[in-house]
């Protein structure tokens, strides 16, 4: 039969979840009924609804007794990306905490050239196991994220999604995060069963924007506010990758790479500050692991290293380099007089504390 109805509604509650509302759908459908079960055949149906319009093919056998089982094609050119999860994402298959994760972490913009194939047994999808095959790929953009527990959002971004059974992967090309560029990047889930994101981040910006991600994350809480008195500006870039899991949010995981490239950073009220800092470290969600600049202080070069001391749970810092014999003077609000020149070589090592209960600061 031929099917040309202004408007039709779904309902398989065990898939969405609840009524789908389709506004046109127009096409050949195929019943056929055997001693085993029904069979529904979809050569070809156009479609519209509230968020998307496509095409869909496909077969669906209802046994008399055990699980429908569905092998499905079906393409959509393009949709509202908050309407479209709303109304057609299969809620009634999926765990709650990653429905819940997923209504409230996702918002705004758009989806473009959506395909979607399903092969096999209602009863046991996502087929974590196997068993069958689920896959969803779709382009993006203008999609925030917010992987939550005090975490930035990621905003305005662009790139892929691929759904794989009982996982999924989005590339992204674009976006921004706490006012810094999102160069490219990548966020997935890899087991809808064992709720784990996984955000790996290549980010350019000023120094001052990696300050205020950090400070407004829990990594702040992690150290204790030592990063407030903190300010940097200049261009930096950063890759980052955060494994945060979605029951425990507490127990994430942070490490990533920072590249400085002239900047100029000061720590809180001291009467002097680095400038043109050039280097890279590395770090994790404790602060500084390993790290190397080259910078100018009162106009001489200087050499900063940074590192960890686990003995000490602390981050250890060293400064060394030669200071004119009068800019050091002058810091020290003396008057330098017509005899003193020349440089006076400096190493400064500092250890601070990793958490509030660390140990004292010390300085050498």
């Amino acid at each position: 039969m031929d099917v040309d109805a202004p408007g039709l509604t779904l309902l398989m509650p065990k898939l969405f979840g609840h009524p789908v509302a389709l506004d046109t759908v127009r096409g050949p459908v195929l019943v056929a009924s055997t001693a085993s079960d029904i069979r529904i055949g979809m050569p070809r149906l156009t479609l519209t609804g509230p968020a998307l319009s496509g095409a869909v093919k496909g077969i669906i056998r209802v046994p008399h007794k055990g699980s429908p089982f569905i092998r499905l094609a079906a393409y959509a050119r393009g949709a509202d990306a908050v309407a479209a999860r709303k109304h057609y994402l299969p809620h009634g298959l999926l765990p709650k905490p990653l429905n819940e994760w997923l209504m409230k972490s996702f918002g705004g913009g758009r989806i473009t050239d959506a395909k979607l194939y399903f092969d096999g047994p209602v009863k046991t999808f996502p087929y974590e196991h196997g068993g069958g095959y689920f896959g969803v790929n779709f382009g993006y953009t203008g999609v925030s994220l917010s992987p939550g527990f005090g975490w930035a959002p990621m905003e305005n971004l662009s790139g892929r999604v691929r759904f794989r059974n009982a996982g999924m992967r989005a590339s992204i090309t674009g976006g921004e995060i706490s006012g810094a560029h999102v160069i490219s990047g990548s966020a997935g889930i890899s087991d809808f069963f064992n709720l784990h994101l996984l955000v790996h981040a290549d980010v350019a910006g000023n120094a001052e924007d990696f300050l205020n991600f950090l400070r407004n994350s829990p990594v702040s809480g992690q150290l204790g506010g030592a990063l407030d008195p903190l300010h940097a500006s200049g261009p930096m870039r950063t890759r980052l990758e955060l494994n945060l899991p979605i029951m425990h949010p507490n127990k994430f995981n942070l490490k990533g790479e920072l590249l400085l490239n002239g900047v100029t950073a000061r720590y809180g009220q001291l009467p002097f500050g680095l400038t043109d800092m050039k280097g890279r470290d590395t770090y994790d969600g404790k602060g500084p692991l390993s790290g190397r600049f080259t910078a100018r202080l009162k106009g001489a070069p200087v050499v900063l290293e940074l590192g960890r001391s686990r003995k000490r749970n602390a981050v250890l810092a060293t400064l060394a380099g030669k200071l004119p014999a009068k800019a050091v003077a002058s810091t020290m609000k003396l008057t330098p007089g017509k005899y003193l020149s020349g440089a006076l070589p400096l190493k400064l090592t500092l250890a601070g504390p990793l958490t509030r209960k660390g140990p004292p600061i010390s300085v050498d």
